[in-house]
């Protein structure tokens, strides 16, 4: 952000943020939605230094109560006398101009908001909020406010102590297209990720019911003669946060190939050569390649775990919010790449930023408590859903 640029954060009307909402926020209507809450704008000192001269806010964070206060206190262990305080971060709205010309703007206004609204009301905590650029819990974490997500709930897929995380879902993942997973924190979208490239195994007891058929050799994944670590090389996965090895660059990328086998150096070199250059990140490590790959940025590390994930050829990419600990630019930079990469595999990928979900996915799943509630095109889940429980969550009403 700008050292010349000073801002402040103000409570304000509902009244003065409905022209900012109506003209700005991706769901348009937002204003008509919302209930009354405690309400942040964010204001210049002096007014004729504002790029956008107007007078009204810029930008605006929006706190309400919890919908259903019984699902939270089930969720936190709390007690009933204990519900007051838990508050939902609803809507977040920042004048696009303002996210153009001053870096990083958005989760500098989150947190500043979050610091004010602890002073104005008393917070236990703060479940949630649907439409920001970062995951909560890393701005909550940077503002000194703890964030309190909702516990895992527990195909058909049972973690080890016999819960039952997943309840018969089925899910279509379309070839070359993007499939997006949705729904608030705990619903089982991890969960049900985990299971196409059987990540559960690695924890004894874990078990699965039922089949992932990949096709066109109409393989069941999950059957238990089919060998975890091919099926890791045929369905690839990205995490939350960069995840490089203790290696170099290069064998970052050769790590896949050296344990399918492969030991011909010219064909490796050449398949690291096109991972990275899938990845958009060949131009910028040709000359390093054996240098560490903890000297890279956060989002060049992430975009060399895609290249890691690119060199075995997978038919299938997993990603698991992988722009959550990135910050705006690399976010852009992975989203376009996925949109690039849309074109080799499939991709299926979990989200808690509903616009990221709207702009790159081709279909969306809306999960909640374990269940798909609603599957289709992206355009008609955040348009027109066949639900009431997905248009909930979609305007905010609910998540």
């Amino acid at each position: 952000m700008s050292k010349n640029t000073q801002y402040f954060i103000d409570r304000v009307s509902k009244k003065e943020l409905e022209p900012l909402l109506l003209t700005y926020h991706y769901l348009k209507d937002e204003s008509k939605s919302y209930k009354s809450g405690f309400n942040y704008g964010l204001f210049k000192y002096n007014e004729w230094e504002c790029p956008l001269r107007i007078s009204s806010p810029v930008a605006c964070c929006i706190f309400t109560g919890f919908p259903v206060p019984e699902i939270a206190v089930g969720a936190f262990g709390l007690q009933r006398h204990e519900q007051e305080g838990l508050y939902e971060l609803s809507r977040l709205c920042v004048h696009p101009d303002i996210q153009k010309t001053e870096y990083n703007i958005t989760s500098w206004f989150v947190s500043r908001c979050i610091k004010r609204f602890r002073k104005d009301a008393n917070v236990r905590c703060i479940l949630s909020y649907a439409d920001a650029n970062h995951h909560t819990g890393v701005i909550y974490r940077a503002c000194n406010f703890t964030y309190y997500g909702l516990t895992d709930p527990k195909k058909d897929f049972y973690y080890a102590d016999g819960t039952k995380a997943l309840k018969n879902i089925s899910l279509p993942v379309y070839e070359d297209k993007i499939t997006a997973l949705i729904g608030p924190s705990g619903c089982g979208k991890s969960t049900f990720l985990r299971c196409f490239n059987r990540m559960h195994d690695l924890y004894p007891g874990n078990r699965y019911d039922g089949q992932i058929l990949l096709y066109p050799d109409n393989t069941n994944v999950l059957a238990k003669g089919v060998d975890p670590i091919e099926v890791r090389m045929r369905i690839s996965m990205v995490f939350q946060k960069p995840n490089p090895f203790p290696k170099s660059i290069y064998e970052n990328v050769a790590y896949g190939l050296r344990v399918r086998g492969e030991k011909s150096k010219t064909l490796v070199d050449e398949k690291v050569e096109e991972a990275l250059k899938g990845a958009s990140l060949w131009n910028e490590v040709k000359d390093r390649l054996h240098d560490l790959a903890f000297n890279l940025s956060g989002g060049q590390q992430q975009r060399l775990c895609i290249a890691r994930a690119l060199a075995t050829d997978p038919e299938i990419m997993l990603f698991d919010e992988p722009t959550s600990a990135l910050d705006p630019i690399a976010t852009v930079n992975i989203e376009e790449l996925m949109s690039t990469l849309k074109d080799k595999l499939s991709i299926l990928v979990v989200t808690h930023n509903m616009q990221q979900a709207a702009r790159i996915s081709d279909y969306t799943a809306y999960m909640y408590l374990g269940e798909m509630i609603e599957f289709d095109a992206t355009d008609k889940i955040f348009t027109n859903p066949s639900k009431k429980e997905t248009e909930d969550y979609i305007t905010g009403k609910f998540g």
